[in-house]
């Protein structure tokens, strides 16, 4: 029979259901992972740790944040329910002025032309919008056949020479004026038409012949000249090689 309890040998405690829900849930996860690790006792001695910790349920904790908020409320001078007495607010910080697009760091600080010409001014930064429109390289690619017809102040008009490129344009037409914006520093209405464009000039590149290239790269070969500076000797193409031979 089991010894009658003593002061120094108190009765057990009943555990309660969510505390033995805990034990079997940390020694199934201990179970589960002795499974993979080589040393298992630790793993054993290590979840043992973890059973001994003081175990606090969920609903004694809400009691005891229940019981510190009421007692927190009975030290308050005002009643329970009643409004909070108003707090002084510091006056708000007067609002800064607005942005302009100047100084958001416009690339043209000065935003308009001195003498007017406002489709000369445009002109000169006609190569910069066209290189920034490359960010849609589907819309860039149809102002290679587009020419910048006139300017105002407040509006562009742009030349297409192909009707798809008109259509093209008009799509990502926000795109283009905030490009335009971003490029000016002003803000331009931006109108697309099909119009008489020149075809742009030809490049021709000239290249050595075939033979006079083959030659070169021969000549220019690290063990061809290697070669050439123990036995004194002269290349020459296949073709004069060959009429040279009897």
């Amino acid at each position: 029979s089991n010894p009658p309890p003593t002061p120094s040998n108190p009765p057990p405690t009943p555990w309660s259901i969510p505390e033995l829900l805990r034990v079997l849930r940390v020694l199934s996860q201990c179970q589960e992972e002795m499974r993979w690790q080589d040393a298992q006792r630790t793993v054993l001695e290590l979840h043992a740790l973890r059973l001994t910790q003081p175990f606090v349920e969920l609903g004694d904790v809400i009691q005891r944040v229940e019981q510190l908020e009421a007692r927190i409320n009975r030290s308050q001078p005002h009643e329970v329910g009643e409004p909070l007495p108003p707090t002084a607010v510091s006056p708000e910080p007067p609002s800064p002025p607005p942005l302009s697009l100047d100084r958001l760091g416009a690339p043209n600080p000065e935003g308009s032309p001195a003498t007017g010409d406002w489709l000369g001014w445009v002109r000169e930064r006609w190569d910069k919008i066209r290189h920034e429109l490359w960010k849609r390289p589907g819309v860039a690619s149809v102002f290679d056949a587009a020419r910048l017809e006139a300017a105002s102040e407040s509006e562009l008009s742009i030349l297409f020479r192909e009707a798809f490129h008109v259509e093209q344009a008009k799509r990502n037409l926000s795109f283009i004026e905030d490009t335009v914006a971003q490029v000016t520093g002003r803000r331009f209405r931006v109108q697309c038409q099909q119009g008489d464009v020149p075809e742009p000039q030809e490049t021709f590149v000239v290249v050595p012949e075939e033979d006079s290239l083959q030659e070169t790269m021969v000549k220019a070969d690290e063990g061809v000249r290697k070669v050439l500076r123990h036995f004194p000797g002269t290349i020459r193409p296949k073709s004069s090689a060959s009429e040279t031979t009897p």
